[in-house]
């Protein structure tokens, strides 16, 4: 690995922020509440300075391990990379941040081999572009920090010139996000549609971790409502004793559908429909976890107080279900 001291300057500031947000958000935001605070505040502040940013370099794979521990202590960089695809490819839409301060660095040689196509100092006119963006905030890089990149991203940018001039005569205002799916094409996580359909990010963050088995579950634990069987995902919604009459609860609402609360319908959320179904099955996986949580840093919780959260949840989030079908 490289080092790079411009790019553990460049660094700097978003690694202070994302030391704030793991201790601040631990508990309280959703998946999608942190990816949305990733992009919002800490991948905005370094787009314009992504030639000062060397991917390989020891400083940018911190950078990246941080991300990973904000996503989750745990099974962070596993989630990242099932993230951070688009939701047709079923993932969240994170921003792959390496392959798009790599793209970046592309369209910017695109850019001056089209306007400067006879020039023989692409580095040079790269620096001078950049210093005009920089304009009193920095000098921008030099040509010797460029040239340690600069391979990389032409190697990668003449591959695939056929595809991306292709889709520059095609498209009247080109994308970076499109650019990037070209230059560092993504694969598709083989999960249900149906994960998406709530609007709730709260529950979308955890059909989403449930379906890709990225839940954080402790091995080796015992579960903390029966405390009996081992903490297992099947178990919490399918098999635990102590929340028989919350599942009991949430058969009674769906008996009027096709749905049942086994594996595929409660897991992978397979041929659970968008509505009210989807919402009553998503806010039932909600409340086990939640007080799940709760149980295991020590706080009592009952089978009634679990049933009067969901009860609750249902009145205040499912206002298309009839109050028939809650009472």
């Amino acid at each position: 690995m490289e080092k790079n001291q411009e790019t553990k300057e460049n660094l700097r500031k978003p690694m202070e922020k994302l030391g704030e947000f793991i201790q601040k958000h631990r508990f309280t935001t959703s998946l999608m509440g942190r990816v949305l605070n990733l992009h919002t505040y800490i991948f905005s502040k370094i787009w314009h300075i992504a030639w000062l940013l060397n991917t390989k370099s020891e400083d940018f794979k911190r950078f990246r391990g941080r991300i990973d521990r904000y996503l989750q202590p745990r099974k962070g960089e596993d989630i990242r990379t099932l993230a951070a695809k688009p939701k047709k490819k079923g993932g969240l839409g994170l921003i792959d941040v390496e392959a798009r301060v790599n793209t970046i660095k592309s369209q910017q040689i695109l850019q001056i081999l089209e306007q400067l196509p006879e020039t023989d100092n692409i580095l040079y006119n790269i620096s001078t572009n950049q210093q005009k963006i920089f304009g009193k905030i920095s000098k921008g890089p030099t040509a010797q920090i460029l040239n340690k990149q600069y391979h990389d991203i032409t190697k990668n940018i003449e591959n695939n010139i056929n595809k991306i001039q292709t889709y520059h005569q095609n498209t009247k205002h080109p994308q970076t996000k499109h650019i990037q799916e070209i230059l560092y094409p993504t694969s598709h996580n083989y999960i249900r549609k149906e994960i998406f359909e709530t609007q709730e990010p709260k529950l979308l963050s955890l059909n989403f971790l449930c379906a890709t088995g990225t839940l954080d579950l402790r091995q080796g634990s015992v579960c903390p409502f029966c405390k009996r069987d081992g903490e297992d995902l099947e178990h919490y919604l399918l098999r635990c004793t102590y929340l028989e009459g919350l599942r009991e609860d949430t058969k009674n609402i769906l008996r009027k559908t096709t749905v049942g609360l086994d594996k595929k319908a409660v897991v992978e959320m397979e041929g659970v429909p968008k509505g009210w179904p989807n919402q009553v099955v998503s806010l039932y996986k909600f409340n086990i976890w939640k007080f799940r949580e709760k149980a295991r840093y020590g706080q009592r919780v009952s089978e009634e107080q679990v049933r009067r959260s969901f009860d609750l949840d249902l009145r205040f989030y499912a206002h298309h279900i009839s109050q028939e079908i809650i009472d």
